[in-house]
């Protein structure tokens, strides 16, 4: 029903159930015990329209054959082993955009999401558009203290900018509890 729409006077209303497509990129080299667990939290998302894209960097512990046989809805392609993390990356990012998703999540395979972590980053997507967003991050064994939550990318001196540097909003070790 995408497109319907009701007006009244000089006020017109679209209506439209269709939610945006969600890219999630992974990238992974022999490591499935962990991006299977990924995939699993992923898929219980609350977010349906989500199209995942695994790139399998040259694994050998059986990573492929597995994603393939117990994974047939993700997107699995396979590469030689010489584009690590990033340019695995790089290859599900570019498969999710080529495929219409509005939105994509970079995944490490050891990350464990939230049910409702990806409905939350496109709410939050929503409200503050051209922004990248991401989740605050916390161990699975200390789920109350920070590992991170935000960075900025900015000048390491504000007049040199030919230097830049990553500083962090809020320090790993910070209590959950103390962020805004």
């Amino acid at each position: 029903m995408v497109g319907d729409q009701i007006s009244a006077s000089s006020v017109t209303i679209y209506f439209s159930d269709m939610k945006p497509l969600v890219g999630v990129a992974i990238a992974v080299h022999n490591n499935w015990k962990q991006t299977k667990a990924c995939l699993l939290a992923v898929m219980n998302s609350t977010v349906n329209r989500l199209y995942i894209v695994v790139v399998d960097d040259g694994s050998t512990d059986g990573t492929w054959d597995l994603l393939q046989s117990q994974f047939p809805e993700v997107v699995a392609l396979r590469t030689a082993g010489d584009l690590w993390w990033t340019g695995g990356t790089n290859e599900a990012v570019k498969a999710c955009l080529e495929s219409g998703c509005e939105y994509v999540l970079l995944l490490n395979p050891d990350v464990i999401l939230e049910s409702k972590t990806i409905s939350q980053l496109l709410t939050l997507a929503s409200q503050k558009p051209n922004t990248i967003i991401s989740p605050v991050v916390v161990r699975h064994d200390r789920p109350k203290i920070v590992w991170w939550a935000g960075s900025r990318w900015q000048p390491l001196i504000p007049w040199f900018p030919l230097i830049w540097m990553n500083r962090y909003i809020f320090k790993a070790g910070t209590p959950v509890s103390k962020l805004p």
